[in-house]
Formats: structure tokens, sequence, C-alpha cells
């Protein structure tokens, strides 16, 4: 068998077993967990029954329930989803007793998304490998799995995939161009109007999703418009991508707050959610808080921040930041003894779009000041530093100069990948232990072995059984109503005695069953 097919075969079992990691250890009952304002949101979703009914098409525009505030209008199709998972749960009850983050959003982005940031990649210019290896980077990456692992507003995580679909049907026209140099228009392509409507059609949805799809639009915009702008169609590219903005801005300010008033009564805007940010702000940053931006969105992906020397207590976690250390500059030797200034245009437009995603960061949380690094607000930037590593990655591979890193693939996306899922699952968990109703401040600091210390893998395993196990019987009394109840006795109770978050979550079974 040759190398290349040796090299796939060998990402798919890392594939596979980043996927029994992800569901076996950071999405157990112990880990995952779902934000409390869901207890409200849902069981009014649910007054009306189970069993989706016509006027559930109206419900998700009632701004007051599922999003706590009237004036919070602008994320209309995630509160559509957020209908649909309210629904897809309490149904799953009559077949199964459902994770606590299980969500609609879980088939979409396990699913359909890396097979679209694959072929995103492909359709770039990257070898199959190479995109194989930065889809499975992507996947381990907090960004990507925070929004999963808490069942909470699919907003984030609808805006990741809907931005990775956008970018996958401009590329089609990226490939197609590249090959065929001469063919300049929108109809040479295969369906390409088609893929022409797909991309505009992604873009609204995901901006109707969450605020952050704003910068999708600016990634999109940067990656596509030099090229859309040699197409003979040029003018109606140019006038979609130009009229997007001010449509999406008339539908803010004036087209959503007419719709709710005439279905409500009531007047909503925007501008008095508590959260709006000023434009200036966007000009004119809090200093603090953009440098403080700058290093943990940094620092929470390259993780070479993180000190070796702080981990002399941790055995394990010593070892895998040394092989992760090494791993990188295996990557960066290749990448520099293959440079290729012809090749860094799509480096240098990530580079520059991981900047400006700091500013966009600071701005959108200017009346927020709760920095997260990746885990909720910031989690769009794994996407684009995704990009940008998958970009590195596959100058250093084409190069003829050296096959390095045609030889150390594997182990390198191994170790990237392994390092990446071990700093998702303590920041995950640390999140949880440090998130409440009464949260506030920073707690995250990428330099800090706090989120380390108060871990074990064998303990959060030992603990989500005895989740599972009392969900499980509750969902057994709710079907037979003459099921025993748990026996105070029991060796599972006691865990969980002082975890108010599982008291939370228990209270939310009553709300679906």
């Amino acid at each position: 068998m040759d190398k290349p097919h040796l090299t796939m075969r060998g990402l798919w079992v890392i594939l596979v077993l980043e996927y029994v990691f992800i569901f076996g250890v950071i999405f157990n009952y112990d880990l995952a967990s779902f934000q409390g304002e869901k207890i409200t949101s849902h069981s009014w979703v649910l007054s009306n029954g189970k069993q989706w009914r016509w006027e559930d098409f109206g419900r998700f525009l009632n701004t007051e329930v599922i999003e706590l505030s009237g004036d919070r209008l602008s994320r209309p199709v995630s509160n559509f989803v957020e209908v649909l998972n309210a629904k897809f749960r309490a149904n799953c009850w009559d077949l199964f007793p459902p994770h606590p983050s299980f969500s609609i959003m879980w088939f979409l982005s396990f699913i359909a998304l890396p097979y679209f940031l694959f072929h995103f990649f492909r359709n770039m210019g990257c070898a199959a490998a190479v995109a194989f290896a930065g889809t499975c980077w992507y996947l381990a990456s907090a960004g990507f799995l925070s929004p999963l692992a808490m069942l909470f507003h699919p907003a984030k995580g609808l805006v990741n995939l809907l931005g990775v679909l956008a970018l996958f049907m401009g590329s089609k026209f990226h490939a197609h161009f590249a090959q065929n140099p001469g063919r300049c228009s929108v109809r040479d392509l295969r369906h390409g109007w088609f893929y022409a409507a797909g991309f505009f059609i992604c873009l609204v949805l995901a901006l109707f999703s969450d605020e952050t799809a704003i910068f999708v639009y600016v990634m999109a915009a940067a990656f596509f418009v030099p090229l859309f702008w040699k197409l003979k169609e040029r003018w109606l590219l140019a006038a979609g991508m130009l009229c997007l903005p001010v449509f999406y801005g008339w539908a803010i300010r004036w087209g959503l707050p007419a719709l709710h008033f005439g279905l409500s009564g009531h007047a909503n805007d925007l501008r008095h959610f508590v959260s709006y940010p000023r434009l200036m702000d966007l000009f004119l940053p809090n200093v603090k808080n953009l440098m403080t931006n700058f290093y943990w969105l940094l620092g929470d992906h390259p993780h070479l921040r993180c000190n070796l020397f702080a981990f002399r207590a941790f055995p394990h976690l010593f070892a895998l930041q040394a092989a992760y250390t090494l791993a990188v500059a295996v990557l960066m030797y290749a990448f520099i003894r293959n440079f290729d200034k012809r090749r860094l245009r799509a480096i240098i437009t990530c580079v520059l779009l991981a900047l400006a995603f700091v500013f966009f960061h600071t701005f959108q949380l200017s009346n927020n000041a709760r920095i997260w690094g990746v885990w909720w607000y910031g989690s769009l930037f794994s996407l684009v530093y995704a990009l940008l590593l998958t970009f590195i990655l596959q100058q250093a591979w084409e190069g003829s100069k050296t096959p390095l890193l045609r030889q150390w693939l594997l182990p390198v996306a191994a170790i990237m990948v392994c390092h990446a899922l071990v700093f998702s699952t303590y920041r995950i968990n640390y999140f949880k232990a440090n998130s409440g109703p009464h949260f506030e401040g920073n707690p995250f600091k990428p330099t800090s072995v706090e989120q380390y210390k108060y871990y074990s893998f064998l303990d959060s395993l030992r603990r989500s059984r005895c989740k599972y196990l009392y969900t499980a019987r509750q969902w057994a009394r709710a079907k037979h109503k003459n099921a025993p109840s748990t026996p105070q006795g029991d060796a599972c109770i006691a865990p969980l005695e002082n975890d108010s978050v599982f008291k939370v979550e228990t209270l939310y079974l009553s709300v679906e069953l």
C-alpha cells in the first residue's frame, strides 16, 4: 500500500478516536451541561405539548421568553432552532433519556460541518491529507466544542456551521476557476447559480442567528470578493455583498421591530438591549479589554504560552506539552524550508482576519466585560485559527525542498489533536465549575494552571456514571409510575448532593418529562 493511502487511513483512525474521546469524555454526563435559562424558555415552548404545532412557527418570535429580553430581536433563526430543540428533546424521552446537551445541532455539527469544512480546504487547493488534518484539529478545538457541550442558545454553534457552509459555497468558484482560468462566468461552473445563491443565503441565515456572524461576512468577503470581481457577473455579486449589510441594518433597526410590534403590540428596539455596543467602540476600543483579548484569544489556541516548568506537578500534561511543542517545531521547520511567497495569500488573509477578530470581539463585548476566551463569545476564533493552521500545513506539505512533514504528518496531527482535546476538556470543566447564576469575572487565564488542579478524568467518569444512572431512573419513573424511586442509600446519591449544577439539570428533567 502506498504512503498516501496509509496517511489517509491513519487520519481516519485519528478522527474515529477523536469522536470516541469527544462523546466518551468531553460530552459525558459530568462535563456536559445546560444553561439554567433553558428551564424558563423550554418550559414555555413545551406548554402547548411536545408535538409540533402550527402556532410554534410564531412562538419563536417571543423574545421576552426565549431571549429573556424583548429587545434582543436580532436572532430569529437561532430562536427557531431553539424551539425545534425543545420539541426534539421532549420527544426523545419516549425512546431514551437524552443527554444533558443533546440537540439537533449535534447532527449538523458532527456530520455536516466536517464534510463541508474538508471540501472547503480541498477547493482552496489543500491536499487531501492536509484538509483532513485541519478538519480534525478544528473538531478538537474548544471554540467548536464549547457551544455543544452546554445546552444553551444554539446561536454561536449555528453561526460556526453556517460560516463553514458559506465558505464551502464560495470555494466552489475558487476550485473551478483555478482549473479553468479562461472561464470567467458563474454559468461556467455546473450549478454555479445554486452555489452563488447558497453563498448569500448562508450569510443571511448566519446574520440572523447571532451578531457574531457579522465577522463571518467579513471572512467571506476577504476570501471571495477578489475572486468574484473577476467574473462577468461582478456587478451583480458586488451588489449582493453591498446589499447584505444594508439589509441587515434595515431589518435590525426597522424590519424586525415592525414585525414584533404587529404580532405582539410591543415596541422593541435592539439599541435598548443591555449589551448593545456603541459603534465608536469599534474604532476606539477599551485598551485594557483589547490587550486581554489578544492575550486570551491567541493564548487559547497556539498554547505555546504554557510554561513547561509550570506543569512539573502534572507529568502527563508535561509530556503532552513537550510533545506538542516539538510537533509545532517540526511544522514550522517544514514551513520555513518550503517557504514560497506565491502561496502566502491565504495565510496572510487568515492572519489579518485573526487580528481583526480580536478588535471585533472587543467591540462586541464593549458593554459586557466578561471576556471568556474561546469558551463562548470567542468560539468563532477557533474557525479562524483552524483556517490559518491548515494553510500553514499546506505550505509546509507541498514544498519540494524537504519531505519532512509528509513523513511526520500523522504523528504531528495526532499530537496536535490530542493536545487540543485535553485542553478543551480542562477548559470546559473549569468553565462549568466557575460559572453559575451569580458568576462574575474572568476566571480563564491562559498561563494559569488552576484549571488543571481540580479535575480528574477517572473521577469525572465516575460522576458521569452516577448522573446517568440517576437520569435513567427518573426516566423509568416517568414511564412506569410504579417504578421504585432512587434508594436513599444509593452510592450514586452522595456525589450529587453538593453538585448545584446537577440539581438544576434534574429540575430540567421535570420540564421535558
